[in-house]
């Protein structure tokens, strides 16, 4: 069964950060549809030695709705999966990119609108556990969680770090822990996300040989996941985002052993102050 919660954890990070890493090998960028009159003033080349990605600046003469509409309509007909974010961006991706639109609305009346493009590729599975540590590596910013395993850890190119990590214990406990020991590293928490529960078939749990019918008493398996998030801000500029992720099976016989443990997801995104000018 630790193979069904090791699952949740795969499945978290690689949603998480497949925005941001990429593959290792050279990767040509596919030309995308842009608004009519899209004048570039600005490419910046955010790449490392793992990492190929790219942020361009656009002006244009066409409204931030019109933009949004645009993208939205010829980004899937050139067969793009399509997000529309909670902030108002936009995120596309498919098999070998990741793409995210971000409008700027015009500072004056008779401006121009803006718009920037970040494209990043992605990465495989095997690259995203490269770091892969039983005892994570220290950083300076903030703490460790106790007797955590480090499953990635990598120096963003525009300042910072991104991190993951797992843990056996639950959600709430991992909440706890950095709410009370950001502030010894002189962080406010400057925004929340509550736990959010939500439940899921798990088919697959039967063909494991540790799951017997009287285990979920005659129901199919479920499972429970759960995430909440906590965000951090320093100094002038400085931002530590860290989001949670758990599974674990939730119509489960209490006293049968293993089969109810947590496995808990830790990612973190931090930044320095350090802002790309427009």
């Amino acid at each position: 069964m630790k193979s069904l919660y090791k699952n949740f954890s795969v499945l978290a990070c690689i949603f998480i950060f497949s925005f941001c890493i990429i593959k290792i090998c050279a990767l040509a960028f596919s030309e995308i549809p842009l608004p009519a009159g899209s004048v570039l003033i600005r490419n910046n080349d955010l790449s490392s030695k793992i990492q190929q990605s790219t942020l361009s600046v656009y002006k244009t003469s066409v409204p931030v709705d019109k933009i949004s509409s645009f993208f939205l309509r010829e980004m899937k007909k050139s067969g793009w999966e399509s997000d529309k974010q909670k902030d108002g961006s936009l995120m596309f991706k498919n098999d070998q990119e990741i793409i995210f639109v971000v409008m700027i609305p015009p500072r004056k009346p008779d401006s121009p609108s803006m718009f920037t493009i970040t494209r990043s590729s992605r990465i495989s599975k095997d690259q995203l556990y490269a770091s892969k540590k039983d005892t994570p590596d220290k950083l300076s910013f903030m703490p460790l969680y106790p007797k955590s395993e480090q499953l990635f850890l990598m120096d963003l190119p525009s300042g910072g770090v991104s991190a993951n990590y797992s843990t056996g214990d639950s959600i709430k406990n991992v909440i706890f822990f950095y709410k009370a020991q950001m502030l010894n590293y002189r962080w406010t928490l400057t925004a929340e996300t509550p736990v959010e529960e939500e439940v899921i078939d798990c088919p697959q749990c039967k063909e494991s040989p540790a799951v017997k019918d009287k285990v979920f008493l005659g129901q199919e398996p479920k499972g429970i996941t759960s995430k909440a998030s906590l965000t951090f801000r320093r100094g002038a500029g400085e931002i530590c985002i860290i989001r949670i992720f758990s599974g674990k099976l939730g119509n489960v016989v209490s006293e049968v052993p293993g089969l109810s443990e947590n496995n808990t997801t830790i990612l973190v995104t931090y930044n320095e102050n350090k802002k790309i000018k427009l």
